[in-house]
């Protein structure tokens, strides 16, 4: 956007963009533009589709129809189990422009409806699909993890609700700024608000909150790793945990 010779001037500070941005995300949005890679500051680097993707790729059409089925089988194959608007939001479809394609896999066999024990709306799976005998692992997950961006579905599968505080004035957040939930073996039973301060060279825990009926020592034994984990690739040579949190204490003994 600096490029642009008059990329206009900002209107807000969030998502107040100048015009120029706003010319640019609708070039992208329409496929005529496409984004090729972004700065070290992370900034987005605009280039046409010809100087991107190969040739033979860019000549193929693919029907609309046709795209948002395979959009469908992905996100059935992605989600495990969903409704459809969970299906719909993997990749930013609208309801109704993917129930005909949801119908038409049906009618193929390659989804299979099911009824889930609490769900109000129908479900979907993909028979395909086999339950491990076995949910084993730990993972931070950032607040735009697929597995945790579309907030209801969150809530209705882990029963977990969460909110990005970003916005929120801090008087008035509930668990920080940036929180990471916790996903240990198949299930959310954790959050920290975490802050990297390059300049100390430390990793901040800024609060520490496990859930409600979770084995906190547990909890603080395998966060601790993935602690560790995300301070050395990070380039951070300590993690210092804060007071705040009812997963504090556990957590503070591990460091």
């Amino acid at each position: 956007v600096s490029d642009l010779q008059e990329p206009g001037e900002r209107t807000g500070p969030w998502w107040g963009h100048g015009k120029g941005k706003i010319a640019l995300d609708h070039l992208y949005s329409t496929g005529a533009l496409t984004i090729r890679g972004r700065t070290p500051n992370f900034v987005s680097i605009y280039d046409i589709p010809e100087r991107v993707f190969d040739r033979i790729l860019l000549s193929q059409h693919v029907p609309e129809h046709e795209a948002h089925r395979q959009l469908m089988v992905k996100a059935v194959q992605a989600h495990g189990v969903g409704t459809l608007s969970d299906l719909a939001d993997y990749f930013r479809l609208s309801n109704p422009e993917a129930r005909p394609r949801l119908a038409e896999l049906l009618a193929d066999g390659l989804v299979e409806e099911v009824q889930v024990e609490g769900w109000k709306q129908a479900a979907y799976i993909d028979p395909s699909a086999r339950l491990p005998r076995k949910i084993s692992g730990q993972a931070l997950l950032a607040p735009f993890d697929p597995l945790i961006w579309h907030r209801e579905r969150t809530e209705r599968l882990f029963g977990f609700r969460y909110r990005i505080e970003i916005y929120v004035p801090e008087p008035q957040r509930q668990f920080g700024y940036y929180v990471y939930p916790f996903l240990l073996d198949g299930e959310l039973v954790a959050r920290v608000d975490l802050k990297a301060d390059r300049k100390a060279g430390v990793l901040r825990v800024l609060g520490s909150f496990v859930e409600k009926g979770v084995e906190d020592d547990e909890v603080g034994s395998q966060l601790a790793i993935e602690l560790r984990t995300m301070a050395q690739w990070l380039g951070l040579g300590d993690i210092a945990v804060s007071k705040n949190g009812n997963l504090s204490m556990s957590l503070r003994s591990e460091f």
